[in-house]
């Protein structure tokens, strides 16, 4: 079973996640879908997941959390912290309008964009995350 299948098993099974929780507690184990790089600040995990669970208000809040932690944990497998604050800072920056916008639409920089989108993407399939309305 992999990583993502965990988590949406997780979500559909709130006894699973008690029992989890407290076995992996009792006998000091971490989960192993947990994110390899340790890079990752707490805070930068928070903040993801908080702005990707906001994405979505109509959905259970407990799922989304669920579904944007596995979506983080995909992201920290394939890439850096400090790859993923360039790659989030040009996905965001591209829509900055006027002239100080300009230097964010140069290609290189569409390109970490669509890079950045594209991998996101594919985590959030990976952990059955709609894309936001």
């Amino acid at each position: 079973m992999t990583c993502a299948q965990r988590y949406v098993f997780a979500i559909f099974s709130s006894f699973f996640v008690r029992v989890s929780f407290v076995l992996f507690s009792l006998i000091g184990m971490q989960p192993s879908c947990q994110a390899q790089a340790s890079d990752y600040t707490t805070l930068e995990r928070v903040l993801f997941v908080e702005q990707c669970a906001s994405e979505q208000p109509q959905r259970p809040r407990q799922e989304m959390l669920f579904k944007c932690v596995c979506v983080f944990d995909q992201l920290a497998t394939t890439m850096s912290y400090d790859d993923l604050v360039t790659l989030q800072t040009a996905a965001n920056a591209t829509s900055i309008k006027g002239e100080r916008g300009r230097i964010m639409r140069s290609q290189g920089v569409r390109e970490q964009a669509h890079h950045f989108r594209r991998l996101l993407g594919e985590a959030r399939a990976a952990c059955l995350l709609p894309e936001p309305s």
